[in-house]
């Protein structure tokens, strides 16, 4: 598929996909889901060395980890740890439901502690980037006694709803992010889930991928909080340069591979679970003393990142909900996985250290 502005080079050389080293697997859970997942069966998880989960976002798949799970190879983290990277729900090789209430938080940290169980894992740090952040922390709100620590990339923590809280109102919380930040940040979410969002998204591929990974000051910003951002920028012939990474083949096929055969439908169930308030009914659940993550927390915040700020940490961590915080900066946007994993690497590194 064509790339816009053609006259940039393309990378020639791509480093090795780790992915294909570990073993692909398949579980389908007690809520008849079939996961899809990678694992390294070459490290035994112990009591002092648990294993390492990884959770993609939007509109990804277990791919997104390859380059990370590389350094943390060269780290030799891979001898003592055992690495799990499932594709999470609605994604690639896991089950596509579009049933919005199969989104819910409590069901989908259920299925990955099946997984976990079927490795014979019980404790892990937890790696999360987009809405993989989000699942990172409410499987620890749903199983606290299996997470040893939490790497959070790019999206800061948020505490569940509790009892008494309004439900979600999307309107209503762009114009209170509106009021505190400047701009509605979550006013995407509206075109997402709009309903020929997923259409437009399939049968524009080219303009999401630049929408995603434009090499353009302040693009994330543009796209992502602007009202009307996202339609008007996919429905019209203008075209921008790409970040380096992003122009390389591997991640470009991948995406379009996945997108064309796969389209969005499932994907959106994430943002619908949360404006349909799926997410508020089992958050309600969730006892007030876990809304405070006792465990260590790594937080990676990067400065491009247009409508997840850097600062937005600092809420949760003046609030007193993250006593043992440490946050890294990097200057790089939303997709740091894809963009900075060496330097997330030597993160995660220090942080299990």
């Amino acid at each position: 598929m064509a790339i816009g502005h053609l006259t940039q080079k393309l990378e020639a050389t791509t480093p090795a996909d780790i992915m294909d080293m570990l073993d692909r697997k398949t579980l389908t859970t007690t809520r008849s889901l079939q996961y899809a997942y990678y694992t390294s069966n070459s490290a035994v998880e112990s009591e002092n060395e648990p294993g390492l989960l990884f959770c993609h976002g939007f509109p990804d798949s277990s791919f997104l980890w390859n380059d990370i799970i590389a350094h943390l190879s060269n780290y030799g983290i891979m001898l003592k740890r055992k690495v799990i990277v499932p594709d999470m729900l609605g994604y690639a090789g896991t089950s596509k439901p579009l049933d919005t209430a199969l989104y819910n938080y409590a069901g989908m940290a259920d299925d990955l502690g099946e997984i976990l169980d079927a490795e014979n894992v019980h404790k892990v740090t937890i790696i999360g980037h987009d809405w993989g952040s989000v699942m990172a922390q409410r499987f620890y709100a749903f199983h606290s006694d299996r997470v040893e620590k939490i790497v959070l990339l790019n999206v800061a923590y948020y505490p569940p709803s509790k009892v008494g809280d309004p439900k979600f109102d999307l309107q209503a919380v762009n114009k209170m992010l509106e009021a505190t930040f400047g701009a509605p940040l979550w006013t995407y979410w509206e075109f997402f889930t709009s309903e020929d969002g997923p259409r437009l998204m399939r049968a524009n591929l080219q303009k999401v991928y630049e929408a995603q990974h434009g090499d353009v000051e302040n693009w994330g910003f543009k796209l992502f909080c602007v009202p009307g951002a996202w339609r008007a920028y996919i429905t019209n012939t203008e075209s921008v340069p790409l970040k380096p990474y992003a122009l390389e083949k591997r991640w470009r096929d991948s995406f379009f591979e996945q997108f064309q055969q796969d389209g969005f439908e499932a994907p959106i169930q994430w943002y619908k679970a949360v404006i349909e308030n799926v997410q508020y009914e089992v958050e309600v659940s969730v006892p007030l003393e876990r809304h405070r993550i006792e465990v260590p927390v790594l937080f990676v915040g990067c400065t491009q990142d247009g409508n997840n700020r850097v600062d937005l940490i600092e809420i949760p961590q003046k609030g007193g909900l993250l006593p043992n915080l440490r946050v890294e900066q990097l200057d790089c946007g939303h997709w740091s996985p894809m963009e900075k994993p060496a330097e997330i690497a030597g993160f995660i590194t220090e942080f299990l250290d």
